[in-house]
């Protein structure tokens, strides 16, 4: 599963290559880099999650790289120009919390060393706010919503499709039923933006309850790896996603279940949850017999 992670960051690496190199770029109106037809937040949040799984590699080494590891950094100020260049406010924002959160959760030997991540990780924020504001786009974006709370259209969106999901609260109108009331109010297909009120136009609230349960399980599981494994790479690509499910588009995207699959599928809990209770359970037994 890590490998095939680290497949698809080197292929979002190529990718912002491409962008370096002044190919497939597409420009929209407001100056938001497309490319190859892809849409502008797809991007964005694909360079966000190659990133964040390339940080991982160099900060927790799995592999036992040791400096190799660093090997990994060459490709990310591309990847992160690229971020910028979208103008996706979505990815921006999940690469920061990703980043601020990833320094908490490092577990070290030493105080030394988590004051010097800390520090590191200082510099690279400051660093990267400079970017920011040197870029302009994603800035004057976040401002813009800010000031005067601009979604980009997507609050027309929900306040449309509210009165569809009203009528059909506990098992919505499915996928067909969505896309014919698109078509009639909009006049062609429109995302919600919002996979819970996606979910809810398509399964109602029946569905949604099943998706939060699920959820909550990824989640819970992924918060077991942490405290058992010390492994923090599966909270943080938790990030993203929970970023898609408020403002994008997470359903039929493949990665999102990928990023699932990869959360539930690294390191069975149950087995080193047991273990740990058996360590547990000999060091009382050592120590009472000692006494």
């Amino acid at each position: 599963l890590e490998k095939g992670m680290l497949a698809y960051a080197v292929g979002s690496a190529v990718f912002a290559l491409l962008f370096y190199l002044n190919i497939g770029i597409e420009e929209s109106a407001v100056g938001r880099v497309r490319m190859f037809g892809d849409n502008e937040n797809v991007i964005g949040v694909r360079m966000c999650i190659s990133i964040v799984f390339l940080l991982y590699l160099i900060i927790g080494d799995p592999w036992n790289l040791k400096t190799r590891r660093f090997l990994f950094t060459i490709p990310i100020p591309i990847m992160f120009s690229l971020l910028l260049a979208t103008g996706s406010r979505l990815a921006f924002l999940s690469l920061a919390l990703c980043f601020i959160t990833g320094l908490f959760l490092v577990k070290t030997k030493t105080l030394y060393i988590k004051f010097t991540i800390l520090v590191v990780g200082v510099v690279t924020t400051l660093v990267i706010w400079n970017s920011v504001l040197s870029s302009g786009l994603v800035y004057q974006r976040l401002m813009k919503t800010v000031q005067t709370e601009d979604l980009s259209g997507r609050s027309n969106i929900w306040e449309t499709i509210t009165p569809l999901i009203q009528h059909n609260p506990i098992f919505g109108v499915g996928t067909t039923g969505y896309d014919l009331y698109c078509y009639t109010v909009f006049g062609r297909f429109v995302s919600p933006h919002n996979v819970i009120l996606e979910i809810l136009c398509y399964t109602g609230i029946v569905g949604l309850v099943a998706y939060i349960i699920f959820f909550y399980r990824v989640a819970k599981h992924s918060y077991k790896k942490y405290k058992y494994t010390g492994s923090f790479i599966e909270l943080l690509v938790l990030i993203p996603i929970v970023g898609s499910i408020l403002s994008g588009q997470i359903l039929l995207t493949k990665i999102g279940w990928i990023l699932y699959a990869f959360i539930i599928g690294r390191k069975p809990v149950r087995k080193l949850h047991s273990y740990t209770k058996v360590l547990r359970k000999r060091r009382v037994l050592d120590t009472s017999y000692s006494l």
